[in-house]
C-alpha cells in the first residue's frame, strides 16, 4: 500500500508542477498581450484583454459589457486585435468566432 500512496503523491506533484508551469506561461502571454494592446490599441481596455484570456475564442456577443455596449464596437476591437496577429477570425455556422491563436497553441502543448 505504501508504494502505490508514493506513486499517487508522485502522479500529484508532477502535475501540480505541469499546472503551475501552464498558468505562468499564460500568465506571461496576457501580460505581453496586455502590453502590446496598450501600445498599438490604447482605447481597448484591459477588461476586454481579460476576456479574450477566458477561453481560446471569443464571440463579439462575449465582449459586450458595461465598457463595450455596441456589437459593432466588439466586431471593430476584434478586427483590430486580428490586424495585430493576436485574434484569428474563425466562421462556425452563421456566426464568426475570434481564436486567441496563441493561447490556442499554448493550451494545445502537452
Amino acid at each position: 500500500m505504501e508504494k502505490l500512496d508514493y506513486l499517487h503523491a508522485q502522479a500529484v506533484e508532477e502535475t501540480s508542477l505541469y499546472t503551475i508551469s501552464k498558468i505562468e506561461e499564460i500568465d506571461r502571454l496576457f501580460s505581453n498581450v496586455y502590453e502590446i494592446t496598450k501600445t498599438r490599441l490604447p482605447h481597448i481596455r484591459k477588461e476586454t484583454i481579460e476576456k479574450i484570456f477566458e477561453q481560446p475564442y471569443v464571440s463579439p456577443k462575449m465582449l459586450m459589457d458595461k465598457n463595450i455596449k455596441s456589437l459593432n464596437t466588439a466586431k471593430k476591437y476584434m478586427g483590430q486585435m486580428q490586424d495585430i496577429g493576436i485574434m484569428i477570425p474563425k466562421k462556425i455556422g452563421k456566426e464568426v468566432v475570434y481564436l486567441n491563436i496563441d493561447l490556442y497553441n499554448l493550451l494545445s502543448e502537452s
